[in-house]
């Protein structure tokens, strides 16, 4: 009978207690806010996130400037080597430079010179031109004619009065070394114009005949031209040699006239 009586009275005891534990919580207990739990839970969780995300973006940045220091690094260093080597070539210039300014003051000065030489040139070969045989006068006719009135005041550029001048300077050696048949028209002692045969010994002797025979002269160089001297005595020999030099006679010994000043 007392165990049947027990069981009631602990059940209103439990009953009132939890009464008793219900109305000493307040309603709103944030232990018992399960939706704000959740959204300080999902911040927290969203916070950590960010930060590592952060921490994690701030290492690869981090790593990324440490390339980029080494490639700027790398970049000076290159470009001060550069600065080094043009400085060095800079310098080298400047020798260089310095080196030509002697070379074109040089060259100014021979350039000089060579002017000075050709314009003698031309003035002593325009004074030599009439004493010389007018077969060379044929050859350097279109030389001659390129040689200015005044060498001072010369419209030819340098390089073409030197060629000009060297080649008339080589003929006249050329003729000077060989002997020369030509013909030409000449004025008898009776005073007739007569069509003669001339032979030139070099630049310092002629000698001139008719086909004949019968009319003979020795020719000197003069300032003013040749000048013809009757030697109608000579010329069978002049007319011998003639024969000779053009190769219509065999080869041999003839006597002839030397006029010497």
């Amino acid at each position: 009978m007392k165990h049947k009586r027990l069981i009631p009275t602990l059940a209103v005891a439990a009953a009132a207690a939890t009464l008793t534990v219900g109305a000493t919580r307040p309603q709103d207990d944030p232990v018992l806010d399960v939706p704000g739990t959740r959204e300080a839970m999902k911040a927290w969780v969203e916070n950590n996130r960010m930060i590592s995300k952060a921490r994690s973006d701030w290492q690869v940045e981090q790593q990324v400037l440490k390339d980029r220091i080494v490639l700027m690094t790398d970049e000076i260093a290159r470009t001060r080597a550069a600065t080094e080597e043009a400085s060095q070539s800079i310098g080298s210039l400047d020798e260089e430079l310095a080196g030509l300014l002697e070379d074109d003051e040089s060259l100014k000065a021979a350039v000089g010179a060579l002017e000075e030489a050709v314009a003698d040139a031309e003035r002593r070969i325009k004074a030599l031109v009439p004493s010389l045989p007018e077969p060379l006068l044929a050859q350097i006719e279109s030389l001659t004619k390129r040689l200015p009135d005044d060498p001072a005041d010369a419209k030819v550029n340098l390089p073409a009065r030197f060629i000009a001048v060297a080649g008339i300077l080589q003929l006249i050696d050329r003729f000077d070394q060989q002997v020369t048949t030509d013909s030409t028209i000449v004025t008898l002692p009776s005073g007739q114009n007569a069509s003669v045969a001339t032979i030139f010994l070099g630049l310092g002797q002629a000698y001139y005949v008719t086909s004949d025979g019968q009319n003979a002269g020795v020719g000197r160089p003069t300032p003013e031209g040749w000048v013809w001297t009757a030697a109608n005595d000579a010329g069978p020999q002049i007319l011998e040699a003639i024969r000779i030099a053009d190769g219509d006679s065999a080869p041999g010994y003839v006597q002839l006239p030397v006029k010497v000043d």
